[in-house]
């Protein structure tokens, strides 16, 4: 389930194509360019504000998009150093927070620690460098807990923290996994309305057969 604001929607993905849908959000930073703080250089959308639930051993996607604006540091020749994007499991330890590694990314490069190798991925990251959408490939209930997705561009750096909540429910059909850039479905999820846009037209390598169920969900 996805909080979006006031809303709430649950998605099912299922079908011969194992398509997993991910938060591209590839309109919001349309959206937010009104709204962006003076002076800050990175500006990362916080669209999640409740925890990301999950059932144990499906999919899920934890959302991390950003914008960069220029820098006051930076001559007017002088090239902007990609940005540097790292995703860490926050645990307390003795009532410290101490922030575990899962994966960094800058520019075309994507370092997994081991103990994730496999298990995480990108998704929207090769084509779009402001998407750092981490994907869970099958929910463990050990994967409860915060995460922490931080945006570092030269000397300008932000952060947000996600937490994630995993149930004890299964999922209602095995759900196949394919290649992540196959298996890539980018949905517009600001508006219900989104959920009805052809799926070939947010990414051609997703069929529309594979949306069984999508369920779109407002709390009463």
């Amino acid at each position: 389930m996805v909080a979006v604001g006031s809303r709430s929607r649950m998605v099912h993905v299922m079908g011969d194509a194992g398509c997993w849908v991910l938060l591209g959000l590839s309109l919001l930073p349309i959206a937010v360019l009104g709204s962006q703080d003076d002076g800050k250089v990175i500006h990362i959308n916080r669209v999640q504000h409740q925890a990301v639930r999950v059932g144990l051993g499906e999919p899920v996607a934890l959302p991390c998009l950003f914008l960069l604006h220029p820098s006051a540091s930076l001559g007017p020749n002088e090239p902007p150093d990609p940005p540097r994007v790292k995703w860490s499991k926050v645990r307390s330890a003795t009532g410290q927070r101490e922030d575990v590694p899962i994966l960094v990314a800058k520019d075309n490069a994507v370092k997994v620690v081991k103990a994730y190798e496999g298990r995480v991925s990108l998704p929207g990251y090769p084509r779009d460098r402001y998407n750092a959408t981490l994907v869970l490939r099958a929910a463990r209930a050990s994967d409860a807990g915060l995460y922490r997705c931080e945006v570092v561009a030269g000397i300008d750096d932000e952060q947000d923290l996600l937490p994630l909540e995993v149930t004890g429910v299964q999922a209602m059909h095995p759900v196949q996994f394919v290649h992540p850039m196959r298996a890539l479905c980018l949905v517009q999820a600001m508006h219900p309305m989104y959920f009805m846009r052809p799926m070939q037209a947010m990414h051609p390598t997703c069929p529309l057969r594979a949306l069984h169920l999508v369920q779109v969900m407002h709390p009463v």
